[in-house]
C-alpha cells in the first residue's frame, strides 16, 4: 500500500500545483496494478483524494481534477500523523509513505512532538521530498521524520525534477531485497 501526500496551499496555485499533480499521476503509473494507492493533499485541512485504490482511468481523473486550498497555512505534521495512522488500521502489509511539501510548518509544535513520539512504535517509511518555493522561507527540519521512520529524504530544486526523485525512490523500494544469515559458533 504506497500513499503519497502532496502540499497543496495556495502559495502553490498555478503551474507549481501543476507540476506537483504531474508527480502525483507520474508516482501512480510506476505503480503495479496490484498496488493499493491512497493520495492525499494538504493544508489546513487534510483532503483525502483517494483511498485503497488500484491503478485505474478514475484515479488519473482525480488527480487531475485536485485543487489548492486558498488558505496560506498548512500543517505537514498533522497531516503526516493523520496518515500514518489511517495507514497502520489498513488491512494491507506493506505500507509506504510518500510526503512532498516546501516545508512551510506553521504553528506546529504540538503535531511534530506527536508525530516524533509516533514514529517511535511505527514500522511505516516516509519517503520525504523537500522543495522551495520561496527564498523567505527556510526549510525546517522535516528530513528528520525521514530519519526517524528509515525512510529516505531528498530535496528537489525544481519542481520539474521532484517526479524523478521519486521514481528513483520507488525504483529502490521496488528492487530492495532480504539478506538472510546463518551465524554458527
Amino acid at each position: 500500500h504506497y500513499s503519497l501526500v502532496i502540499v497543496a496551499d495556495r502559495y502553490l496555485e498555478g503551474k507549481p500545483f501543476e507540476e506537483l499533480k504531474k508527480t502525483a499521476y507520474k508516482f501512480v503509473k510506476n505503480t503495479n496494478l496490484k498496488d493499493r494507492i491512497s493520495f492525499y493533499t494538504y493544508a489546513e485541512t487534510i483532503r483525502t483524494i483517494f483511498e485503497y485504490k488500484k491503478k485505474n482511468k478514475k484515479i488519473f481523473d482525480s488527480i487531475s481534477k485536485t485543487t489548492v486550498s486558498q488558505k496560506k497555512e498548512n500543517f505537514p505534521y498533522k497531516a503526516m500523523l493523520y496518515v500514518l495512522q489511517k495507514m497502520e488500521s489498513s488491512p494491507y502489509k506493506r505500507k509506504i509513505l510518500f510526503f512532498i511539501s516546501y516545508g512551510r510548518e506553521g504553528k506546529n509544535f504540538n503535531s511534530k512532538q506527536k508525530l516524533y513520539s509516533y514514529l517511535t512504535n511505527s514500522n511505516i517509511p516516509i519517503y520525504f521530498i523537500g522543495f522551495r518555493i520561496m527564498n523567505s522561507f527556510k526549510l525546517p527540519r522535516l528530513h528528520l521524520v525521514s530519519k526517524y521512520s528509515n525512510g529516505k529524504y531528498s530535496f528537489s530544486y525544481k519542481l520539474k525534477s521532484i517526479s524523478g526523485k521519486i521514481k528513483q525512490m520507488m525504483h529502490t523500494i521496488k528492487n530492495s531485497y532480504v539478506l538472510t544469515f546463518n551465524l554458527n559458533r
